[in-house]
């Protein structure tokens, strides 16, 4: 169930997503749970940008990783408490256009909180394959094996 904000495993903060600053802009929020003043996560959208629901805050608590929505959906790590946004996922840029044309469908955060394993298309445009990378970042491992004709991972 995607929920529009979740209770980090300690009970110490509370993420959420609002068009808290600009109406119409849905952005990533964290806050302490006993109140006080909210920490914006994503880092600036562009103007047709969104931070997607679905969000996922790391066992461990320190980390949230979203998809946030521009043209293509991208994935992003960020620390719970606020600080540099970082895109964990490659692009793939194919056409006469500047626009990366991937999008990540799914993720999920493994239960050390060191990896998060991602479903997208960034290889090739159309055929979703499945891959690890380090919740910091870094290089994108694939992990399934050659797709056969028309092959596809599926959710």
């Amino acid at each position: 169930m995607e929920s529009d904000f979740l209770i980090s495993p300690d009970g110490a903060t509370v993420v959420y997503r609002a068009d808290q600053d600009t109406d119409n802009v849905v952005e990533l929020y964290s806050v302490p749970i006993g109140g006080g003043p909210s920490t914006k996560l994503n880092g600036t959208l562009s103007r047709f940008g969104i931070v997607e629901a679905g969000f996922q805050v790391s066992p461990d608590g320190s980390t949230v990783v979203y998809a946030k929505e521009s043209f293509s959906t991208d994935l992003y790590s960020v620390p719970i408490d606020g600080g540099a946004s970082t895109r964990i996922n490659d692009r793939l840029f194919s056409g006469p256009g500047p626009f990366a044309i991937s999008d990540v469908d799914n993720f999920a955060i493994s239960p050390d909180s060191s990896t998060v394993v991602y479903q997208s298309d960034e290889t090739t445009d159309n055929v979703d394959e499945i891959y690890a990378v380090p919740i910091e970042g870094g290089p994108p491992l694939r992990l399934n094996g050659a797709l056969g004709p028309d092959g596809d991972v599926r959710s």
